[in-house]
C-alpha cells in the first residue's frame, strides 16, 4: 500500500534514515527511493540470484508488470552512468544509479517465458560490478569513450537526434550546418572554431562522432538564439536542457539530453 499525502514520502523517508538511522537503514531507503523512481512501485519481491550479476548484497526487487519506461534507454532525469542499458547476460542488464551518497548497481532481467514480466533489482552501495561491465575496462566508459572522441572535457554535449528537434542538420563528412529560423551555424567534427551567419564564432566544445553519431555542444542553441534552461535531477547534475526557439515564429519547447563528459 502507497502511504498517503499525510504519511512519510519517500524522499522524506531518505532524509530521515540518513539523519537518525544506522548507515544499513539509511542504504535501504534510498534504495527503496531509487525503486520507485525508476518503476513507480514501492512494492518488494524476494531477490533470486540473476545470470551475469555481481554480488546482489543488500539488494532490493520489484516486479513489474509490463515494460519499464528506461528499460532500453535511461530517461535524462535519471542520474544513471551509462547511456545505455549494459546486457550482461541474455534478457538481462545492467546500470549504476549515482545518487548524492553512493553507487548503486541496478538490474533489469526479463523471465524467461514471461516476456511482459521484470524484475528490477537495486543492490546496496559497494556491491560488486558484474564481470561483463568490468571486462568492457574503466576505458570504455562513456565519458572516457567521449573524450578519446574528440569530446571537450566539461562541456555539455547532445546528440544530433535532440538538435534536430528544433533544428535542421546538413552533414558532410566532417562538416555541418545547422540551421534555425534563417540562422546558419557551420561547425567542423574536431574543431570549436565555427561559424554563425558566416562570422566567427567559437563553441563551448569541438563537436565530436562516436558509433557513426556526431554530438553538438548544447551551447550551440544559444548562439542561435534560444534560451536553455538546465534540468537539474537529484543528485544535483545538469542531465537535461529545457531549450526554447523561435520555429516559424512560433516559440517552440524540447528537452534536450545534456551530457557532460
Amino acid at each position: 500500500m502507497r502511504p498517503s499525502s499525510r504519511h512519510l514520502t519517500p524522499t522524506r523517508c531518505v532524509l530521515l534514515a540518513l539523519l537518525c538511522n544506522s548507515p544499513v537503514h539509511a542504504q535501504t531507503a534510498v534504495q527503496g527511493a531509487i525503486m520507485e523512481k525508476l518503476v513507480g512501485s514501492d512494492e518488494r519481491v524476494p531477490c533470486a540470484p540473476l545470470p551475469g550479476a555481481g554480488s546482489l548484497k543488500g539488494a532490493l526487487c520489484s516486479e513489474v508488470a509490463g515494460h519499464p519506461a528506461m528499460s532500453t534507454r535511461p530517461r535524462p532525469t535519471f542520474p544513471l552512468e551509462y547511456r545505455e542499458w549494459i546486457e550482461i547476460a541474455p534478457s538481462t542488464y545492467f546500470n549504476i544509479w549515482n545518487s548524492s551518497v553512493a553507487r548503486y548497481p541496478v538490474y533489469l532481467s526479463k523471465f524467461l517465458g514471461r516476456d511482459d514480466l521484470t524484475l528490477v533489482t537495486v543492490a546496496g552501495a559497494g556491491a560488486s560490478v558484474p564481470t561483463a561491465v568490468t571486462q568492457r575496462g574503466g576505458a570504455l566508459t562513456p565519458a572516457n569513450e567521449a573524450r578519446a572522441a574528440g569530446a571537450t572535457r566539461g562541456a555539455g554535449y547532445t546528440s544530433a537526434k535532440d538538435v534536430r528537434t528544433l533544428a535542421t542538420i546538413g552533414q558532410t563528412g566532417k562538416s555541418a550546418t545547422v540551421t534555425l529560423s534563417g540562422q546558419t551555424l557551420a561547425v567542423t567534427v574536431g574543431q570549436r572554431a565555427a561559424r554563425l551567419n558566416g562570422k566567427p564564432v567559437t563553441l563551448q566544445g569541438a563537436p565530436f562522432m562516436l558509433y557513426g553519431q556526431v554530438y553538438y555542444p548544447v551551447g550551440l542553441f544559444k548562439l542561435l538564439g534560444c534560451t536553455v534552461t538546465p534540468v537539474v535531477n537529484e543528485a544535483g547534475v545538469a542531465s537535461a536542457m529545457d531549450v526554447t526557439c523561435l520555429v516559424g515564429g512560433q516559440p517552440r519547447t524540447a528537452l534536450v539530453e545534456s551530457w557532460v563528459f
